[in-house]
């Protein structure tokens, strides 16, 4: 497995340059270099073209001119140049978009609305609790999005493996926070039990004031590194359903994680050393499967 991959909770809105009347959402966003910004997307009206420059408005309505360099189905690693409402409704599509000065943004915010109506904003952004846990002794709700979490049976290219992968991401439930649990399970088994430890990375990213300059991350391996020491962090799934497009799961998790700041020299250390994670809990999760 790699290591902790940053998650920070995004949700864009889009709308074409007065060309398709495009109202599509990202959100979950890994952040790239150059200014790139890529993740799953869903299609509500209109399409997206390689190439085509859009605007993104964030959940406070700032606006971002960013282009679209690449489009990838995820589930055949096939390259699109062009990705329909009907195709986003069918596949598990990735798209990533680029500044036009390859600069990255400033001042982004997770926790977005999304869409061009207050449809989309009811719709696919209520609250909902998929995850309770206690952080350092204080209870913390996280949501979840269909779309967020996977199970690869096959393996995934962009995490260079053939074992099976499961992928879980939990976003803070309530603003301004934008914590977001990540998990991430090598060589999973399709079967309920305790997760051996050197086969999941459990990580938590993001600011409980939601300030962008105060970012930390934590992992249960020292350093976000696979080959470096681990806690005794526990992981267990309790309930696995294969229902064939997806899988319901639940599991349980508890324990201590090392803290580490990637942004050391530019903004401070501002982990803490350890974080304690306790009476962890997810159920009836539903995730996509991709084949």
């Amino acid at each position: 497995m790699k290591n902790v991959i940053l998650l920070i909770s995004f949700i864009f809105q889009f709308s074409a340059f007065a060309q398709n009347n495009l109202s599509a959402r990202i959100e979950y966003v890994y952040i790239g270099d150059n200014g790139k910004y890529s993740g799953g997307v869903k299609i509500y009206s209109g399409t997206i073209k390689t190439g085509e420059i859009i605007q993104v408005k964030d959940d406070y309505n700032k606006e971002f001119n960013l282009k679209v360099i690449k489009i990838l189905n995820l589930e055949s690693y096939e390259e699109l140049k062009v990705l329909t409402k009907e195709q986003s409704e069918k596949i598990l599509a990735n798209i990533t978009l680029q500044t036009l000065d390859e600069k990255p943004l400033n001042d982004i915010s997770g926790g977005f609305n999304l869409g061009a109506s207050s449809e989309v904003k009811t719709t696919d952004t209520k609250k909902e609790i998929a995850t309770n846990c206690k952080i350092d002794g204080k209870t913390w709700h996280g949501k979840n999005y269909y779309y967020s979490s996977s199970y690869l049976p096959k393996g995934s290219n962009l995490l260079n493996t053939t074992s099976p992968v499961l992928i879980i991401s939990f976003k803070a439930l309530n603003e301004p926070d934008d914590t977001q649990i990540n998990i991430t399970v090598d060589n999973v088994k399709p079967s309920v039990g305790k997760i051996d430890i050197s086969n999941f990375e459990f990580g938590i990213s993001g600011s409980e004031s939601g300030d962008k300059n105060k970012p930390c991350l934590y992992s249960n391996w020292l350093n976000g590194q696979a080959n470096t020491k681990k806690t005794s962090f526990y992981l267990e799934i309790t309930q696995w359903e294969d229902k064939g497009d997806y899988i319901i799961i639940s599991g349980k998790y508890s324990g201590k994680l090392y803290g580490f700041n990637p942004f050391k020299g530019l903004v401070g250390s501002l982990c803490k050393d350890e974080l304690q994670v306790s009476e962890g809990e997810f159920k009836n999760l539903k995730v996509k499967k991709i084949n």
